[in-house]
């Protein structure tokens, strides 16, 4: 009883690690090459921070332990993890916005000074060629814009919906001649 729990207890920090390590890889090639309209800035984030905190914790108990070749593993996994975070998750923080439309794509063109075309297919790796991530500081104002300007289609569309149904009636007031709302029973 005791014995087996801890060798599991000795197991656990590797397969957390390594279980860790095999997640954070498919998901970088999945935020890499997926189209930008699928992937889920705040998703994102949270799965980064996640694994951030799994390599932490893999890198205290190794330390710990004195274990050196997984200790070096993580440290590498928190490094990739910050270089994400300060390389590539601002740019997705910023293109992935649902709100994004062609013309703020033209206007973020205008900016950079660059020429390509963005199709249902482009994807945060072809924007990294592109260089885009460098000047992320540059277009972040236009990409915020379309986020307030997508919320707001969004609240506009749901008072259509509500308000769609609605009639009014008018009747014409007797004093001044305009149409006033006739009370609603």
């Amino acid at each position: 009883g005791d014995r087996l729990k801890s060798i599991d207890s000795n197991i656990a920090p590797y397969e957390k690690l390594w279980h860790g390590v095999y997640q954070f890889k498919i998901l970088l090639k999945s935020w890499r090459t997926d189209p930008l309209q699928t992937i889920n800035p705040d998703t994102v984030e949270v799965e980064t921070e996640n694994l951030r905190k799994i390599f932490v914790k893999c890198q205290r108990h190794f330390r710990a332990s004195l274990i050196s070749e997984p200790l070096k593993v993580t440290q590498t996994l928190i490094e990739e993890v910050a270089e994400f975070l300060n390389k590539e998750y601002p740019l997705i923080e910023n293109v992935c916005t649902p709100g994004l439309r062609v013309r703020h794509w033209e206007d973020i063109k205008s900016i950079l000074g660059k020429s390509f075309i963005v199709t249902e297919k482009t994807n945060i790796k072809d924007l990294i060629k592109l260089k885009v991530h460098e000047s992320v500081d540059k277009i972040e104002d236009i990409c915020q814009n379309a986020a307030k300007e997508f919320a707001v289609e969004k609240l506009l569309d749901k008072m259509v919906e509500e308000w769609g149904g609605v009639v009014f009636e008018t009747k014409e007031h007797k004093d001044t001649e305009t149409f006033i709302l006739k009370a609603i029973d």
